[in-house]
């Protein structure tokens, strides 16, 4: 739109330069006359063309006015939401923190471990709105310096084909007493200069428009490779801090919990589990159900089943597969040792089943919460 603009301006400009008429007096007129008659006419010719160009002029600037106010709102408009989205969070956040306070801690550790992780927090949300600033404000300086070098290119472009139009125009004038023959040549060339002119002029706008074009897709380019860098940044400082808080807090539970470690190499690995615990030796074998080990929670002199594992060869695709999907309330995708695993929550008796693969085998947890409660899970290894 905008290069369309100039160019019916820059046209609108040149219609009286294009229109000059031929001066078609009778050769038999007397040359004062003549001469009198011409000088008029190339008064008020140029008279007309000096108002057509300041209008023109006039109607260029209130252009590039109009698209700097509308840049200018876009810009409010963009930063209002940024500020309100950002405001939002912080308020969600503080919200959550208060809540969470509000409960208190049961240990000076815990307490400890969570102000780390929201000092670790805020570092990562602050080195992330930076970096989105840096790249916005280098766009948009890009911008500012885009449209600047068009705007001297394109004025450049129509005062040099104003130039060659008047230029044009002295040279006609030289011959606005002569022969018709003489005349008619005369405007020939002015009206092949004019064109010549028009024509050069488009092809420099069109050269000021494309580097325009290009340096604003390049600035964008770059623009997002610095928010997609800032966001990826932003999202493994956030999982280091979970991660460290996640460890924190396991590191205080194993401090409270007194564990054993139990390794099977013939199984390929070793879970930790409190002592308070116990191996159901009868149970912990192939040849009953299919259980490979099953840890028992001994409560007084009662005890019952606390986690029983399995072992397969089955893939976790195959797994979930023969898996009744209308006990399934949710489904996790989650690590544990490296490996890539999935937790399902179920109706049957609020089982949680999880499952793991590593090498050849698969290996399926099968829970009520408990397993998960008290960190074992963290503590599987597989024997490489």
């Amino acid at each position: 739109m905008f290069i369309k603009a100039i160019y019916s301006l820059v046209a609108g400009a040149m219609v009286l330069s294009l229109a000059t008429p031929v001066l078609a007096e009778d050769n038999n007129v007397n040359t004062t006359a003549n001469q009198t008659l011409c000088q008029e006419r190339i008064g008020l010719r140029e008279v007309q063309l000096d108002k057509k160009r300041a209008e023109a002029d006039a109607k260029l600037a209130q252009k590039r006015l109009d698209n700097v106010a509308k840049y200018m709102k876009d810009i409010e408009k963009i930063d209002s939401r940024k500020i309100e989205r950002q405001q939002q969070n912080d308020d969600k956040a503080m919200q959550n923190r208060t809540e969470r306070d509000a409960k208190g801690y049961k240990t000076p550790e815990m307490q400890a471990a969570v102000t780390a992780y929201r000092q670790a927090m805020d570092v990562a949300i602050q080195a992330h709105r930076t970096a989105i600033t840096n790249a916005t404000t280098a766009y948009r300086t890009t911008h500012d310096q885009a449209v600047t070098t068009r705007k001297t290119a394109i004025d450049a472009a129509i005062a040099t084909r104003r130039q060659a139009v008047d230029a044009a125009l002295a040279t006609w004038k030289q011959n606005c007493i002569g022969t018709t023959e003489q005349k008619q040549a005369a405007t020939k060339t002015f009206r092949e200069a004019v064109a010549a002119a028009r024509a050069t002029s488009r092809i420099a706008i069109d050269a000021a428009v494309t580097t325009y074009t290009t340096t604003m897709q390049t600035a964008k380019t770059t623009r997002t490779a610095a928010v997609k860098a800032a966001n990826q940044t932003f999202q493994t400082a956030t999982t280091a801090a979970r991660d460290a808080l996640k460890a924190a807090q396991q590191q205080i539970k194993d401090n409270k919990i007194k564990w054993q470690t139990y390794k099977n190499t013939t199984l390929g690995f070793s879970i930790k589990y409190p002592t308070s615990w116990a191996i159901d030796s009868l149970r912990s074998n192939r040849e009953v159900s299919g259980s490979d080990v099953v840890f028992d929670i001994g409560i007084a002199t009662e005890s019952h089943e606390g986690i029983k594992m399995d072992i397969s060869n089955l893939t976790l695709n195959e797994w979930l597969n023969q898996i009744d999907k209308t006990i399934i309330t949710k489904t996790y995708q989650l690590t544990i040792d490296g490996q890539p695993a999935i937790r399902i929550d179920t109706t049957e008796f609020s089982q949680k089943l999880i499952g793991v693969k590593f090498n050849d085998k698969l290996y399926v947890f099968k829970t009520d919460g408990k397993m998960i409660e008290n960190g074992m899970l963290s503590t599987v290894k597989f024997l490489k």
